[in-house]
């Protein structure tokens, strides 16, 4: 596939893979007549994906963050494994819909796409067969009736309400009645007096997001003080609204969560003790409370408002007194079927306590934090034993109608900007314009590319490349080096490196000589059977732009990684159909093996088919090994040489028996 590039700073500059190339002065700079120009040799397949962001209403919904992930990126317990980076992450438009351009791994099986706010639904998987070139998803989380319209909290003094026991193994308390919520999945009528409606903005959920992002042990895992709420003012009524599941409800659909609140003072403040056998009604214990029969998102639309009410000892009432501290309690399987009869549940250790002295791992297992901007304090509570820390299983917006206060309060974590990743492994044959012993060893790197995005916007403000070497099997001195597809005058800065003059694009020299990764060693590295293989430093340049750019700008694919000659600057060798820096000397083109058109864009290859470098997309499904030293990569991969006629196949992966010969493989002893 060609790369145009169209690149914007203060004024529109178009940039393309010619622009700065000689006319064409002989024959051979004519296409041969059956050159294939079509045949990018890739290991990756563009996709489009189009997602629309939906409301409780209904409607379209702006800003909303989405990631897209090629592999899963939960695991069994529903945790967010930080160690699977997306593939792209954006921002709904003002439709509420975004359109999402991917390169993904041929070898990918499912694509996962997930909305990084509450409210939308859980995250979709699909499979990569399913679709062509394009698919649309509506992500929306559970709608409201049609016709509903925001309604305002009950400002009125609630009746006094009687406590309904519930549950077998424990004593706790609803004051909803049985025809105020549904039998069959505890979800609150919306007719109940205690229960309205919300609209929580999408700049809201974005704060809530930052404060408690998925994935993140974003708070002390050894939290030992209490985090509950405590009413400063007599007569203090309270309301809590759902905002959603932070990200526990994508692999466990059938796990509906309950939420209870309690409260105590000074004098009265519980402890485990509370839940141990023989003392279920220990005298003066704290009344366990339901405030939402089932917190699991498809149940319950974000933005439900219920009234808190307070446990005079006689009546629930609509009012808290001054002193008095208010502490929650997330219940795993706290609302579930059993034996056809539905029912509270609680089983010891599955609740999680804002008041660290209740939870049996003696941590606290909620965080509050307070918004000036929207006069709340918003909740988060940790569902596991701190297994992953974000603190975002469940998240609650309280609001107060005189002043109350945290217990305890605690920095919030700092925000990252959006960033998406793109790794693999490029290899190259040193040779060029000849084509040498072709095992493609003569310089072997792993890369990892990073969008950076500005936060709420679809505008990319950086880019991270990082490289790790793994052999230089190559008697001649290389050097190795990257062009970004960004105009020099666009970059404000670059840190791991420095940018190389005489260039319009950004290009910067990663290693003088490529051993220097290795120590400075001399002779073949990591190529050679038997010889002690040597770990490479990694490189890290990071580049920040002038004005960010629209990421339609910036692609991935625009990354121009490139082996050269130490000792000849411009021969410089790239992948197929990249074009060569300013540096490189062009009278090269055309010669020997090299059938280059450079005014037609093709570059690097040979005999009309096979190339002097290969990216090979990183992927859990794949393994990737070179060629052991002066092994033709056709010798060690079976299908390479089929390739051009089947663009899709994986012929690189080297745990499939029928792709490899497995002794002309290069095999790191250690492994």
């Amino acid at each position: 596939m060609r790369r145009i590039f169209i690149l914007f700073t203060s004024m529109v500059l178009v940039v393309t893979s010619c622009v700065r190339y000689q006319e064409p002065q002989t024959d051979k700079d004519k296409p041969s007549e059956d050159l294939v120009l079509d045949f990018a040799f890739e290991t990756r397949t563009e996709r489009t994906i189009t997602v629309t962001a939906i409301i409780e209403l209904g409607k379209g919904a702006a800003g909303v963050l989405f990631i897209v992930f090629v592999e899963n990126p939960y695991g069994e317990e529903g945790e967010r494994n930080s160690e699977i980076l997306p593939i792209y992450q954006g921002y709904t438009e003002a439709s509420g819909k975004l359109t999402i351009p991917i390169n993904i791994p041929n070898s990918t099986e499912r694509i996962y796409v997930l909305p990084e706010y509450a409210g939308f639904g859980p995250m979709l998987d699909f499979s990569t067969k399913d679709f062509g070139e394009s698919l649309s998803l509506d992500f929306k989380g559970t709608q409201l009736p049609e016709g509903t319209k925001t309604k305002a909290a009950t400002k009125a003094s609630v009746a006094p309400r009687d406590a309904i026991k519930k549950g077998v193994n424990y004593n706790f308390y609803t004051y909803y009645t049985e025809s105020e919520y549904n039998a069959a999945d505890g979800v609150l009528d919306s007719g109940c007096e205690l229960v309205s409606y919300e609209a929580l903005s999408t700049e809201f959920k974005s704060m809530v997001n930052d404060w408690f992002p998925e994935s993140g042990f974003n708070y002390s895992s050894e939290l030992t003080t209490d985090s509950d709420l405590y009413i400063a003012s007599d007569d203090t009524e309270v309301w809590l609204t759902y905002i959603g599941d932070g990200g526990y409800s994508n692999n466990n659909p059938n796990i509906w969560n309950s939420l209870y609140f309690y409260t105590y003072t000074d004098a009265t403040k519980p402890n485990a003790t509370y839940f141990e056998p023989g003392l279920i009604a220990k005298t003066n214990a704290i009344q366990l409370t339901a405030a939402f029969i089932n917190t699991y998102p498809d149940k319950t639309a974000s933005g439900t408002k219920v009234q808190l009410l307070y446990w005079n000892g006689t009546k629930y009432v609509s009012s808290f007194p001054v002193g008095t501290y208010i502490g929650f309690a997330l219940v795993n399987f706290g609302y579930k079927k059993s034996n056809g009869t539905v029912g509270f549940n609680i089983e010891r250790g599955k609740e999680k306590f804002t008041t660290h002295t209740l939870n049996t791992d003696g941590q606290i297992h909620g965080i509050f934090q307070w918004s000036d901007l929207y006069q709340c304090f918003v909740l988060g509570m940790e569902n596991y034993n701190v297994k992953d820390a974000d603190f975002n299983d469940l998240l609650l917006k309280i609001t107060t109608s005189k002043k109350a206060d945290l217990a305890v309060e605690r920095p919030t974590p700092n925000v990252s900007a959006p960033e998406y990743s793109y790794a693999g492994t490029v290899a190259y044959e040193d040779t060029w314009p000849d084509k040498g012993d072709y095992d493609m060893n003569d310089f072997v790197t792993d890369y990892q590319y990073d969008l950076i995005k500005v936060a709420g916007t679809n505008t990319i403000s950086g880019i991270r490349v990082t490289f790790h070497p793994l052999a230089a099997g190559a008697s001649q001195v290389n050097g190795f080096g990257v062009q970004i597809p960004i105009l020099t005058t666009n970059i404000a800065s670059v840190t791991g490196g420095t940018l190389e003059d005489g260039q319009t694009l950004a290009t910067t020299i990663v290693y003088d000589d490529v051993k220097s990764a290795f120590g400075g060693v001399e002779g073949f590295v990591n190529t050679v059977h038997g010889k002690p293989v040597i770990s490479a430093s990694t490189a890290v340049i990071e580049y920040t732009f002038v004005t960010p750019l629209n990421e339609k700008n910036v692609y991935f694919s625009g990354i121009n990684p490139f082996l050269y000659k130490a000792e000849d600057r411009g021969r410089e060798i790239h992948l197929v159909n990249y074009a060569p820096t300013l540096k490189a000397n062009m009278n090269t083109f055309g010669t020997l093996y090299d059938k280059s058109v450079p005014s037609s864009g093709v570059y690097y290859r040979m005999d009309n088919t096979f190339p002097w470098a290969v990216d090979i997309a990183k992927s859990h499904l794949t393994v990737w090994k070179y060629p052991r030293e002066k092994i033709n990569i056709k010798d060690t991969y079976t299908h390479f040489g089929g390739w051009v006629d089947n663009p899709q196949i994986v012929w690189y992966d080297a745990t499939v028996a029928d792709n490899i010969v497995p002794e002309n493989i290069f095999v790191n002893v250690e492994e």
